[in-house]
C-alpha cells in the first residue's frame, strides 16, 4: 500500500504545470493549480478508502491505523480549503456542487464519524463501501478532466489568438518595410534625375 501510496504522489507531482508568468496566462494557471490539488485530494482519499475497507475486512483495527486514516483526511481538508480558497469561482461552484452529491456526503461522514467514534460502523459491509467510496473518488477525478479539457481549450484559443496578433504584426512590418522601400527609390529618382538635369545644364552652360 506504501508502494502504491507512493507512485500515486509521484504521478501528481509530474501532473503540476507552471506557465509562464504573463498576465494573459494567469487564469490559465489557476485552473491547472485546480487540477493539480483536485489530483492529490482524489490520491488522499483513495488512500483512505482502501484503508477503511482493508479494515473491515479484517474486522479490527489499532490506534495507529486511524492516525494515518485521520493525517491522510487532514491532508484532504487541508487542500480543501486551498481549492476554495484559490480556484476560479467557476470551479469552485462545480466543486461546491459535487459536494452536495449523496456519493460524496455518505463518504466523507462516514469518515468523520469513524474517526470521531474511533470505530468502523457497520453501517456498510465491505463492498458496500468500496463501491459508494468508488464514486465519490471518480466525482473529484471528473472534475479534474473536466478542468484539464477547459485548460486544453482555453490554451488553444491563446495560441491562436496570439498567432493571429502576431500575423497582423507580420503583415503591418512588411507594409511598413515596402512603404519605406518605396518612398526610399522614389526619392532616389527623384535625386537622380535633378542630378542629371543639373549635370544637362552644365554642359549647356560650358558651351
Amino acid at each position: 500500500l506504501d508502494y502504491l501510496s507512493n507512485l500515486i504522489f509521484r504521478l501528481n507531482e509530474l501532473a503540476n504545470t507552471n506557465t509562464p508568468d504573463i498576465p494573459v496566462l494567469k487564469v490559465l494557471q489557476q485552473d491547472l493549480n485546480a487540477q493539480y490539488l483536485l489530483g492529490q485530494m482524489s490520491a488522499y482519499q483513495g488512500m483512505t478508502r482502501m484503508d477503511i475497507y482493508y479494515f473491515m475486512l479484517k474486522k479490527e483495527v489499532w490506534p495507529e491505523d486511524f492516525a494515518r486514516i485521520e493525517n491522510n483526511n487532514d491532508m484532504y481538508n487541508s487542500l480543501r480549503a486551498e481549492l476554495v480558497d484559490k480556484a476560479s469561482p467557476a470551479v469552485v461552484k462545480n466543486f461546491r456542487k459535487m459536494e452536495e452529491s449523496d456519493e460524496h456526503t455518505i463518504t466523507v461522514d462516514f469518515i468523520r464519524n469513524t474517526l470521531r467514534t474511533g470505530k468502523i460502523d457497520t453501517l456498510f459491509n465491505a463492498d458496500s463501501w468500496w463501491d459508494n467510496s468508488s464514486l465519490a473518488v471518480d466525482q473529484l477525478k471528473q472534475l479534474q478532466t473536466a478542468i484539464m479539457q477547459k485548460v486544453d481549450k482555453d490554451a488553444r484559443a491563446i495560441s491562436k489568438r496570439e498567432n493571429d496578433l502576431k500575423t497582423r504584426y507580420l503583415v503591418a512590418i512588411v507594409l511598413i518595410v515596402v512603404l519605406v522601400i518605396t518612398f526610399v527609390t522614389i526619392t532616389a529618382k527623384s535625386i537622380s534625375d535633378s542630378l542629371e538635369l543639373l549635370r544637362s545644364a552644365a554642359v549647356n552652360i560650358a558651351r
